[in-house]
């Protein structure tokens, strides 16, 4: 007669739950390098494609935020970036709420990622957010980013940060969908605008539909970030970085 296999613990397991705890602490960040995939990084047990200088741009721009302001995350892989914004705010006290967009499906770029294809990029988010303790300022919405910006009223976001389609076609009809729920003076974020690539094309040809009204800024650049732009009316920039 065959006994059930002891249940033993898992050390790797439990170590990787307390490293996703430190999110909701203001201890330094962890970081690892993943040296198989180019530009992934591990931060407090969590996968994402930031580089530092990102991460300290999305603090900055989050701390920012006023008591009760509404984030919208458009692409969010496992949650590293929407982490981040809830770390930040959580840690300065800032009451948010980060609608996390993705169908959880993967960029043409993660096709042969191990977790797309195995079809888990969603249940990692979940179970990297739950562990955080930061839960209860991130509202999952597993649908595709221009339907889910059509949920949302006009200027009733404070801030967008746009990582999701990469195409020409697909990062431009997000800029499109989302910029109408921007308040007045809201922070209107990107990343990957890399060098007449799709998301450059993307925001050039927003930039050439919208008439005078928006500017774009490089916020940072290879190798030092992953090209982090922000979406702004024209000298409004200054003004909320420096206050001139």
């Amino acid at each position: 007669m065959g006994h059930d296999a002891p249940c033993l613990p898992n050390p790797l397991g439990d170590i990787m739950e307390d490293i996703r705890r430190m999110w909701s602490t203001s201890e330094p960040l962890f970081v690892e390098l993943v040296p198989e995939q180019r530009g992934c990084f591990i931060v407090n047990g969590v996968r994402g494609f930031m580089m530092k200088s990102d991460m300290e741009l999305l603090d900055l721009f989050t701390r920012m935020l006023p008591n009760g302001a509404t984030v919208v995350e458009v692409g969010s892989f496992e949650g590293l970036s929407t982490l981040v914004m809830a770390r930040s705010a959580h840690i300065n006290g800032i009451n948010v709420k980060i609608h996390a967009v993705d169908p959880f499906l993967g960029n043409i770029e993660h096709q042969k990622d191990d977790a797309v294809i195995r079809g888990e990029l969603y249940d990692n988010f979940k179970a990297n957010v739950a562990a955080s303790g930061l839960a209860s300022m991130i509202i999952p919405r597993r649908m595709p980013s221009v339907a889910a910006a059509a949920t949302f009223k006009d200027a009733s976001v404070d801030m967008i940060y746009v990582d999701g389609d990469h195409t020409l076609q697909g990062c431009f009809a997000d800029l499109t969908a989302w910029v109408r729920v921007l308040k007045p003076g809201g922070v209107f974020l990107g990343h990957d605008f890399l060098h007449r690539d799709g998301v450059a094309l993307a925001v050039d040809k927003f930039m050439s539909e919208t008439g005078d009204r928006w500017c774009v800024t490089m916020l940072n650049s290879h190798p030092m970030g992953g090209n982090m732009y922000v979406i702004h009316p024209k000298g409004e920039f200054l003004k909320k970085i420096y206050g001139v």
